[in-house]
């Protein structure tokens, strides 16, 4: 079940016109986020609280809009950057890491 809300991430992208016409491209970024966030911290949030918490959800909203917007890359690695320190204190660590990534 999703739990970004596609109303909720225009008013968080200021889509003010009241037009469908991006609504597909912004859904697609949402569920593409939900499992951003599901796969970084090890569950589904909507599988394990009643309400999914505002810093889970910000992060899903933060990801989607980097997935939309044309970003620089120095921009787009601190808006990822900030949206995993978002999620970081939800995280189950398995004592794995992806190549690269610190724990």
């Amino acid at each position: 079940m999703s739990y970004a809300l596609l109303t909720d991430f225009k008013a968080v992208l200021r889509n003010v016109d009241g037009t469908s016409a991006s609504d597909a491209t912004y859904q697609n970024a949402l569920d593409s986020a939900e499992a951003a966030v599901s796969k970084f911290i090890g569950f589904n949030p909507s599988d394990e609280f009643e309400t999914v918490p505002p810093a889970i959800l910000s992060a899903c909203y933060i990801l989607a809009a980097v997935e939309v917007d044309a970003l620089d890359v120095p921009t787009e690695q601190q808006r990822r950057g900030r949206a995993k320190a978002l999620l970081r204190p939800y995280r189950r660590e398995t004592g794995f890491t992806a190549a690269g990534e610190a724990a």
